[in-house]
């Protein structure tokens, strides 16, 4: 959103994955359609938002983390766009992927977790690996 680019996943404004959309997708919501869409064009001032979604979005997030870092798989945060059309376009992405192959590595990226929340990421694996 702060790039005002719209996402890869629409067509005529509608989402051709809403089933299968991401967590941060799903834990997006606002209590006021007018501050939203005043934000989403440059206005300054808060959305009101129910907190619970972010709450599990962020769970949800720190879990999958883990277990990416336990696999010894890449867990970091990719532009969508960019990220997706490599996905589908790259011969034999998932399997590249998963054999450690750096598929994605012409695409913006960062680490979503911050350092304090990895100390709780190597908590939830060493709880998950015993």
């Amino acid at each position: 959103m702060r790039a005002r680019r719209p996402c890869g996943m629409l067509e005529a404004n509608v989402c051709t994955a809403y089933s299968v959309r991401p967590m941060v997708c799903r834990s997006a919501n606002s209590a006021s359609a007018r501050a939203c869409e005043d934000a989403f064009h440059g206005a300054a001032g808060p959305v009101p938002a129910a907190k619970a979604p972010f709450l599990l979005r962020d769970t949800h997030l720190l879990c999958l983390l883990a277990a990416l870092q336990a696999a010894g798989l890449d867990g970091r945060a990719y532009e969508f766009n960019h990220a997706v059309w490599l996905a589908v376009s790259t011969p034999d992405a998932e399997a590249r992927w998963l054999r450690g192959e750096e598929i994605f590595g012409s695409v913006q990226s960062a680490n979503p977790a911050a350092p304090a929340q990895q100390a709780l990421i190597r908590a939830l694996q060493a709880e998950a690996l015993g």
